[in-house]
């Protein structure tokens, strides 16, 4: 029980700071020069970029650069940050607006098999670090008697608000 305390709590404060970390990522994509082979090297120098973070920047609704393994397209997400559900990923985003340049910054918070295989969620670093089985997070909405939605992994829900989130800890062993 101390452990699923303490990975609730980790889960907590990781949260904001995974927003804050790619809200700056995709601020500071928009000071990229214009000509694209520049583009890459700036964004590939950005503070903050590690396996499951990206950051893509778009021109004129094309992109022209960007940093890491992209996994999210601007017509997908709604609103400027939030969570959104795709394919093998729960993604965590921000995108920044200036002019005709848009940019997009995306941190894994969670991978399905066999994505899994190839980036490490936020939530299995933060539960392996708390030696617990899971970190798991889920929309608001009607819960269970665990105070989480039934279902809610494989929801396409989007939030739009850091207070709408939560993370559940499992017990070892109780993993996905």
């Amino acid at each position: 029980a101390d452990a699923v305390t303490r990975g609730n709590a980790s889960a907590a404060r990781a949260l904001p700071i995974a927003a804050s970390r790619v809200r700056q990522l995709a601020r500071k994509a928009l000071d990229a020069p214009v000509l694209p082979a520049s583009g890459f090297k700036y964004l590939a120098g950005l503070d903050g970029l590690d396996a499951r973070t990206s950051v893509v920047l778009y021109r004129n609704g094309l992109p022209v650069s960007w940093a890491g393994d992209p996994r999210a397209v601007p017509e997908v997400l709604r609103g400027d940050i939030g969570v959104e559900r795709l394919r093998f990923y729960l993604v965590l985003y921000a995108a920044e607006r200036r002019g005709d340049a848009v940019a997009v910054a995306t941190m894994v918070l969670d991978a399905d098999p066999p994505a899994r295989h190839l980036v490490k969620g936020l939530g299995a670093d933060l539960a392996e670090r708390a030696s617990i089985g899971a970190i798991e997070f889920a929309p608001p909405g009607p819960a269970d008697e665990s105070g989480f939605r039934r279902g809610a992994r494989r929801s396409r829900a989007s939030w739009r608000r850091r207070a709408d989130w939560a993370a559940r800890c499992s017990p070892r062993g109780r993993s996905r």
